[in-house]
């Protein structure tokens, strides 16, 4: 068998093609279509939004700042919070806090949404590679842009922005050091970097690199069995498999290494990851026989989040088109290559199939964990954006080969226009077709903080979901007073009700009841948001 290491594989020195008139225009402008989209997510809020994991990475960065320490000492902070699987997001804000003077807020909700465009430049070279032409790489990188499940996980103030660069870049020098077999010192400075990123991005989240490793593994075992039954479809040879047998095992060993000495905390990751391969087997009949009312549930909150079916299927077109043309690409590649009609020549065309095939494979995983309830029944959402990173090059390699006439350009571009409109009011949960809204108002937080000021221990409620205790976590931290916030439905020893015109507009959206107002005592009135305590029922209530 004979692979062919892409036309740079000769003894000649191979030339860069990241060099191309015009190139640059094109990466500066979509540059610019993501920070504007970066731009509408923070404005459209006024800059006041928090969701649940921004609001814990929130906690994450203010537990390193107060105790610098990577992992707390509980001893010295009781209510420190640590995120379980790694601290490269947290130490990297950290550094941001110190140089900046920022507060954790404003990093997280104004300037980290901004740096996200960013991810556009190692996008372009991850995509220049994989395509072969700055075409292809733009198309991809504009197809990357208009998935909302992508965009928001990289807007918002997670993790995944540093780690979805830390897999862009990873794969970039992986492929890319193929091309340098020939120059000792070239490969040496891909391969070390590639090691380099690849531990950071084991360290910014454990779950995500067993995960990254997986899906090269499998990629690999894809490659050695087809290389023997269909040598027509793929075509390897020892050099390259051998190559990335020592790149699994290696990346193996790092992360390794970081679970067990450098961060212990996410050894808890290998137990999610065991869980996930036990529900791949079992779950069919017997994991799904005890719980289908969690199975159902799990769907049905996926449309109880938007206003209607048709909401969120609109919402949600560019995302199942991406999905749907990759896998028929996918497929036509494969038919193609076994029966001879085209040769996959280039190694970045046979890798992309590969690693395509390898993430789809974690998806359908995902699903089957996502039926037996694992890890909050959102496996599907995690492991979406990954997937998207090489269904996206995929398509963009195809339609380059496809000539269109002006019309049809213009039909296209047109096409495209609208899904980027639709994918940016999803990214950023449009409250006029979601119903599971991120902001929150001025007043809001005074009378938030106001609460936990005159109060001790007590259950507060805040109303039917988790948008404002996010908001206090991340603006404030931690309850002063060991308060606690009281969301969803009540409990039965909270006295204390917090409603805002926000509340009750949710409460009609959601279909809820108030809870207390007319006849309960009034305790606090900022004008937009009130506190009212329920009168007492027995003498030992106050």
């Amino acid at each position: 068998m004979n692979c062919h290491l892409d036309a740079t594989s000769s003894a000649r020195r191979p030339i860069d093609p990241m060099v191309d008139i015009g190139s640059p225009w094109v990466l500066g402008a979509l540059f610019v279509c993501a920070l504007l989209v970066a731009v509408y997510f923070v404005v459209r809020s006024g800059g006041y939004w928090a969701e649940n994991d921004t609001a814990m990475q929130g906690l994450a960065i203010r537990t390193m700042v107060e105790g610098g320490r990577l992992a707390p000492d509980e001893s010295a902070y009781p209510r420190a919070y640590a995120y379980p699987n790694g601290y490269g997001y947290a130490a990297i804000s950290t550094a941001l806090l110190a140089f900046t003077g920022l507060t954790v807020s404003g990093l997280q909700q104004l300037v980290y949404p901004l740096t996200s465009a960013l991810l556009v430049f190692p996008a372009w070279a991850l995509y220049r590679e994989l395509t072969g032409t700055w075409r292809g790489a733009a198309l991809a990188t504009l197809l990357l842009l208009l998935q909302p499940e992508f965009l928001f996980v990289v807007l918002r103030g997670s993790h995944e922005r540093v780690l979805r660069c830390c897999m862009m870049l990873s794969l970039w020098l992986l492929i890319r050091s193929f091309r340098f077999g020939e120059r000792p010192g070239a490969f040496t400075a891909h391969v070390g970097l590639f090691y380099v990123v690849a531990f950071g991005l084991m360290a910014t989240n454990a779950l995500f690199g067993i995960s990254f490793v997986l899906a090269i593994a499998l990629a690999l075992g894809l490659g050695w069995l087809l290389a023997v039954v269909r040598p027509r479809l793929i075509d390897l040879d020892g050099r390259v498999l051998g190559r990335l047998t020592l790149t699994v095992l290696a990346v193996a060993g790092l992360g390794f290494l970081f679970i067990f000495y450098v961060y212990p905390l996410a050894s808890h990751g290998l137990r999610a990851l065991n869980q996930v391969v036990v529900a791949s087997v079992t779950t069919t009949e017997e994991a799904t026989a005890d719980t289908p009312e969690r199975i159902e549930d799990t769907y049905a909150a996926v449309v109880a989040g938007w206003t209607s079916l048709e909401a969120y299927f609109l919402v949600s077109s560019g995302t199942y088109l991406l999905m749907a043309s990759s896998a028929l690409v996918w497929i036509w590649q494969a038919v193609r290559w076994a029966r001879g009609h085209e040769r996959p020549v280039k190694l970045s065309a046979q890798l992309l199939w590969l690693l395509y095939g390898a993430f789809a494979i974690q998806g359908a995983l995902a699903i089957v964990g996502d039926r037996s309830g694992l890890l909050g029944a959102n496996l599907q959402y995690r492991a979406f954006p990954s997937f998207a990173l090489l269904a996206a090059p995929l398509v963009a390699r195809a339609l380059q080969r496809q000539p269109l006439p002006h019309l049809g350009r213009g039909v296209v571009a047109l096409g495209l226009g609208v899904l980027a409109g639709l994918g940016a009011l999803k990214a950023t949960t449009e409250p006029g077709l979601s119903n599971k809204w991120s902001f929150y108002t001025v007043g809001e937080m005074q009378a938030l903080e106001w609460g936990d000021r005159y109060s001790r221990s007590e259950p507060i409620w805040l109303g039917w979901d988790e948008r404002l205790s996010s908001a206090f976590a991340l603006d404030v931290g931690f309850s002063e007073h060991q308060n606690i916030w009281d969301i969803f439905a009540p409990e039965t020893t909270t006295r204390l009700f917090l409603y805002s015109d926000v509340v009750e507009l949710q409460a009609v959206r959601f279909g809820r009841p108030l809870l207390a107002g007319e006849g309960e005592n009034r305790i606090y009135d900022n004008g937009t948001a009130q506190y009212y305590r329920l009168r007492p029922r027995t003498p030992f209530q106050r």
